[in-house]
């Protein structure tokens, strides 16, 4: 869970929720329907729905991407890659949908929140997956002294960028 967090997938907080909306407003219309007028009388669902949705908001593709690009096959990455951001999308406009509005407009404070640690966050990940990169490749070269020399740096990103995020633990 920390690593799908720590590279901006926040995955095992969402993953699936907007396939289990589309499937219940695809065979259960009715039900969907009761949902999205329901939601905010539901406070249990509604707030599960509220952390898939905080989640979804501090999950970046393009930050997923770069996390992606670790992965040297290219056909295993792209196959999973877009796994990941078709359920990533599919799930923002569900949410949304049963909400009835857009994030953005429903919950300014929490986008407001995430966009202020943005700048910085980026640059630390941009670092991370350069570190991580050298770290593998110094790895498979044989050069395990440099490579355990590296560590340190790596492990330091890992705590700045869990610092910044505040919610990976």
């Amino acid at each position: 869970v920390f690593s799908w967090n720590q590279s901006r997938h926040f995955l095992t907080s969402w993953y699936g929720a907007g396939s289990a909306l589309q499937r219940l407003k695809d065979e259960h219309e009715v039900d969907f329907s009761i949902l999205t007028r329901m939601i905010h009388k539901w406070p249990l669902l509604r707030n599960v729905l509220y952390n898939v949705e905080t989640s979804l908001a501090s999950a970046l593709p393009e930050l997923m991407r770069l996390y992606a690009s670790l992965v040297e096959e290219e056909n295993i990455r792209e196959k999973y890659y877009k796994i990941i951001h078709d359920e990533y999308e599919r799930s923002g406009a569900l949410i949304d949908e049963v909400f009835r509005k857009p994030r953005v407009e429903r919950r300014p404070r929490m986008m407001k929140t995430i966009e202020m640690r943005d700048k910085g966050l980026r640059i630390l990940h941009q670092h991370q997956v350069e570190l991580v990169r050298e770290w593998r490749k110094l790895r498979a070269e044989g050069k395990d002294e440099k490579a355990n020399e590296l560590l340190p740096r790596v492990l330091l990103s890992i705590n700045a960028i869990s610092a910044g995020l505040r919610t990976t633990g």
